[in-house]
């Protein structure tokens, strides 16, 4: 093929006869119109390498799997609106927390200081408290049902006749709205709420293998992630994993070796694991001798909906945010400054007081001295481990990783 040839050919699929048709034609024969095609071609054909390079240029949303959304997608997403629980909270909710050495302070998050997260699912909270009128003689049966599940999983002699139907705040009057399923005898306890979540109590500790059995004061982390796996290979039907994540994170070491060890469903994506982690979970308690004493498992994801995947904002948009007061807390005082923070996660936000399981950055802030409150939530462990200044108190401020665009009424400030 000639050159003419293959240059036609190159701009559209042109029949053959109108190919050689173009190539047998000459200068001589076409009549020039004093290089106006020339000029104006050139005219065009910059036109069109400009339009492809704009297309070229233009950011595209994507969506967990990496994949385009398109951007009519992200005009239609649902206005988030953040809901008030109508009822006060049966338990105190902690306004402090203590963190441990910078050493220990890192945790087993999915998400790191840097990852690169766009899109985030929000999810709708079935069993949330203002919804209570609507529970069903269904939904307390399924609450029963995970109790004797539970019980059948971990070998305790549980019938249904022993399942004790109730609420927050003990046994259920004629008319109430129950919240929690319980069974109790000798063997231990197990109770599971409307929430998804289940609590499992041993009455004697279960013993674990002599190599998994660490008493409190040998704990390492290496050690501590082989009787992680252990538990969650045991476990993996309770918690109902099909695979599970390990996780073995040190809350504050030395005299307290206190350790926060269990797992959650995993994933293929980061943004899957991110979801699990805080909505998908199995804690495991242990004596100090190393055995088991109780279960704790966290599933939202089964009594929730799926709205859709939100845009998130970066770490350092919510740093600014955080800076102009655009955060929620639990704590009484104003955020003392972008100095004293501490650390950053992405979270959840999740149980039966929030309407909609959404993202948040969560900012522990150190508290300056004078703003720590005395006696409230947990006490400050200078002092009691020898290690003073090791040990630092805290406040955690909640900024929403989903835009702004999206929220309809987000509150500010303290929350209860």
């Amino acid at each position: 093929m000639k050159m003419e040839e293959k240059f036609l050919s190159a701009i559209g699929d042109i029949e053959d006869d109108f190919i050689s048709e173009a190539a047998a034609c000459t200068p001589a024969a076409v009549k020039k119109p004093k290089n106006l095609w020339l000029r104006y071609g050139c005219l065009a054909a910059c036109l069109v390498i400009a339009v492809v390079a704009c297309v070229k240029m233009m950011p595209v949303e994507k969506g967990s799997g990496g994949n385009p959304l398109p951007q009519d997608n992200m005009a239609k997403l649902p206005i988030l609106t953040i809901e008030e629980k109508q009822r006060d909270s049966h338990s105190e909710k902690r306004t402090k927390k203590v963190l441990a050495e910078e050493s220990v302070r890192e945790t087993e998050n999915p998400w790191k200081s840097g990852s690169k997260v766009e899109l985030l699912p929000v999810y709708s909270n079935d069993a949330f408290i203002a919804n209570d009128e609507n529970l069903k003689a269904a939904e307390e049966a399924a609450i029963v049902d995970r109790v004797l599940l539970a019980a059948a999983a971990v070998d305790m002699d549980v019938k249904a006749d022993d399942v004790v139907i109730g609420c927050d705040y003990g046994e259920k009057d004629d008319g109430a709205v129950s919240f929690i399923a319980k069974a109790e005898n000798d063997e231990g306890t197990i109770q599971s709420s409307r929430g998804h979540e289940l609590l499992i109590q041993f009455a004697d500790e279960v013993e674990l293998p002599e190599e998994c059995r660490i008493p409190k004061g040998e704990r390492t982390q290496e050690n501590m992630e082989r009787v992680t796996a252990w538990l969650l290979d045991k476990y993996a039907d309770l918690a109902g994993f099909e695979e599970g994540k390990a996780v073995a994170e040190a809350v504050w070491k030395e005299e307290w070796q206190k350790w926060m060890i269990g797992g959650y469903e995993k994933t293929d994506t980061l943004e899957g694991d991110i979801v699990s982690y805080n909505l998908k979970r199995v804690f495991f308690h242990l004596d100090d001798a190393g055995n088991l004493q109780s279960i704790f498992i966290k599933d939202y994801l089964a009594g929730s909906e799926k709205i859709e995947e939100y845009p998130i904002i970066s770490e350092d948009e919510a740093k600014r945010l955080l800076a102009l007061g655009d955060y929620v807390t639990r704590y009484d005082h104003d955020m003392p400054g972008l100095g004293y923070i501490q650390r950053i996660s992405l979270v959840y936000l999740a149980g039966d007081d929030f309407n909609i399981f959404m993202p948040y950055y969560a900012f522990d802030v150190k508290l300056p001295e004078g703003m720590a409150p005395e006696g409230d939530g947990e006490a400050s462990l200078e002092g009691e481990t020898g290690t003073e200044g090791a040990y630092v108190d805290c406040a955690t401020y909640y900024v929403p990783a989903v835009k702004s665009d999206y929220i309809a009424n987000m509150p500010k400030g303290k929350i209860s």
